[in-house]
């Protein structure tokens, strides 16, 4: 009797199981096409299409020197040879990595990249003008005595939960920090690379500085968003603005410095490849980086603010409106107050001030603060919260995709949960470090981050572990960055294993590695998508964890559910029907296996 109730258990088993797999087949079908166009939809990045899309015509800088990245490391000996290049014949400076950068008269910049290209064309990466890039403030009037940003932020209630803590450090990259009786203090250190001296004479930086982190609740002058924060005066720029070979030293410093926070406020309507690379070297030491998206009036991007690891931030009113003179587009991730914002100055009295410059050190103190709450959240996790708990204000979706920032709902409001420790990715764009790429099923286009796994093994033995939160290119593909300056992985062949946080473990044999710096392409073939509970098998338990979050046609995912972002399978940052058809799709038995 007891074995036929066993078999008729086994049989109502089978048949829900049955139903689920028809409920689930079913809705693999109905959104097939949508899941073939995935690698079209996710967190595109595109100019806005509004009526306004013309700027003020500012003019554009001037270079006054050029920057030089070589495919291999110079010698002292080798690289003299530019000195004739140099206004002063001075030695090129060395500003990073294989990057190096000389000064020129502006009407020589473009003749000397002609010479240096005949000359060595074929030993140079690139070779690009070094041009300034302008502040983004436009002074107003003599001191306000409210500093109504703070009420709209919700800064206050923001203190109630967490008021910052000094050992979160932001990096202000600007024009030096001055002597001020409201900043002495929170200045633990300045470093000098635009020349001078160290203090502020142009009075932009002691501005932002003042916003992050001037000394609050000491009866005198303002307060500042971060509250306890500190700061680092990292001076990159004086009175003709910020040049970009001074913006890579001070930003790469910085991150070698283990700052948390770099707040940028300056930019220009051209782009630099050792810029760029200086913001990723930055944001894969784990700093979280923001900056200001510049006063045209335009939806034209601006740089550095329209890179990828950067946070950008627009301006707005007192009524929660576009500034009149913020950019504003879909490249711009979030809005924050910028008209009429009370600040230091640098003759050690206060002044009001509007210009995105303005906004992009508000939402450092935010995240400063955020920092200080959840001291285990990555720079990603930093940007997604800042995000999903902005206030959905007016345009929003149209001039910034998150919204107008808000403090107090960035600090949970006084929520408790915090996410798993993850490691912290190794910097890329070095001689001795070695890139992986890797493609995951059901991600074609730029994504959230994915917590990875890659093992090397040889002869059966593991050389070498190691896991990170990786981010992916505009294709999809994700890279994986191993610090390989004490060789631990040598020229030879090896078996790859690599495993995401929602996909199977896959084993790629026979790998040759050419060198220690090289680009392994693991990419030809996906690693398929669906293990969400981590046991690298596809079972019923994982597709009944992803519909237990599929509960609308858009449930965000909550960075701190460490289980919601595993079930976020295309790491669109949404648990859609998608999600679950990725794992449908793969689950051809009840019991799938990776390698």
């Amino acid at each position: 009797m007891r074995r036929g109730i066993k078999i008729n258990q086994s049989k109502k088993n089978h048949k829900l199981n049955l139903l689920i797999i028809l409920g689930i087949l079913l809705s693999t079908i109905l959104v097939f096409a949508t899941v073939q166009r995935i690698k079209y939809k996710q967190l595109e990045k595109s100019e806005a299409a509004t009526e306004e899309n013309i700027g003020i015509g500012k003019e554009e800088s001037k270079p006054e020197g050029i920057i030089i990245k070589y495919k291999t490391e110079k010698t002292q000996a080798q690289f003299s040879s530019l000195k004739k290049f140099d206004r002063e014949k001075a030695n090129p400076r060395r500003i990073s990595p294989r990057i190096y950068a000389l000064d020129t008269r502006e009407e020589d910049v473009e003749k000397t990249i002609e010479e240096i290209k005949n000359e060595e064309g074929n030993n140079i990466e690139y070779i690009e003008p070094d041009y300034y890039y302008s502040y983004n403030y436009i002074p107003n009037d003599p001191l306000f005595k409210d500093q109504w940003y703070l009420k709209k932020i919700k800064a206050e209630e923001a203190w109630d939960i967490n008021k910052g803590k000094p050992e979160v450090i932001v990096a202000v990259a600007d024009s030096g920090v001055a002597l001020h009786n409201d900043l002495n203090s929170k200045v633990i250190e300045r470093k000098n690379f635009a020349g001078g001296s160290e203090y502020d004479a142009v009075g932009h930086g002691t501005m932002i500085a003042g916003i992050v982190a001037a000394v609050t609740n000491n009866n005198t002058g303002i307060a500042s968003v971060g509250h306890d924060t500190k700061i680092i005066s990292v001076k990159v720029g004086g009175k003709k603005g910020v040049k970009a070979s001074d913006a890579v030293e001070g930003i790469r410093w910085a991150a070698d410095r283990g700052v948390n926070i770099i707040t940028i406020s300056w930019e220009a309507s051209r782009s630099s490849e050792a810029l760029k690379e200086a913001i990723d070297y930055a944001w894969n030491k784990g700093v979280f980086i923001t900056a200001a998206a510049g006063n045209e009036k335009s939806g034209k991007k601006a740089y550095p603010a329209a890179y990828d690891h950067v946070f950008s931030a627009a301006a707005t009113d007192k009524n929660d409106s576009k500034a009149n003179f913020s950019n504003y587009g879909q490249w711009v991730d979030i809005a924050a107050p910028g008209v009429d914002i009370l600040t230091t100055d640098k003759n050690g009295s206060y002044t009001s001030v509007s210009g995105t410059s303005f906004s992009a050190p508000i939402v450092a103190g935010v995240a400063a603060l955020v920092k200080a709450k959840f001291p285990n959240y990555t720079n990603s996790q930093i940007e997604q919260k800042l995000c999903d708990t902005a206030d959905k204000i007016d345009k929003t979706d149209k001039f910034w995709k998150c919204g107008r920032t808000n403090a107090y709902k960035a600090l949970g409001a006084g929520a408790s949960a915090t996410p798993s420790p993850t490691a912290t990715p190794t910097p890329p764009n070095q001689s001795n470090t070695l890139r992986v790429d890797i493609r995951f099923q059901g991600i074609t286009s730029k994504a959230n981050y994915q917590n990875s796994t890659v093992e090397f093994f040889q002869n059966s033995k593991n050389i070498y572990q190691s896991s990170q939160p990786i981010e992916n290119n505009e294709n999809g593909i994700y890279s994986f960055y191993i610090d390989n300056s004490n060789q631990k992985i040598t020229p030879g062949r090896y078996e790859i294993r690599v495993k995401g946080e929602s996909h199977l473990g896959r084993k790629f044999k026979n790998v040759e590695i050419k060198s220690i710096n090289d680009v392994v392409n693991l990419t030809s073939e996906d690693i398929k998508a669906g293990d969400i509970n981590g046991d690298n098998k596809i079972t019923i338990t994982d597709i009944a964890q992803v519909l237990s979050y599929y509960i609308s046609f858009s449930n965000k995912v909550d960075q701190t559910d460490s289980k919601m972002v595993q079930s976020d399978i295309n790491k669109d940052g949404k648990i859609t029907i998608i999600d679950v058809a990725l794992i449908a799709l793969n689950w051809s038995s009840f019991n799938v296996s990776g390698e």
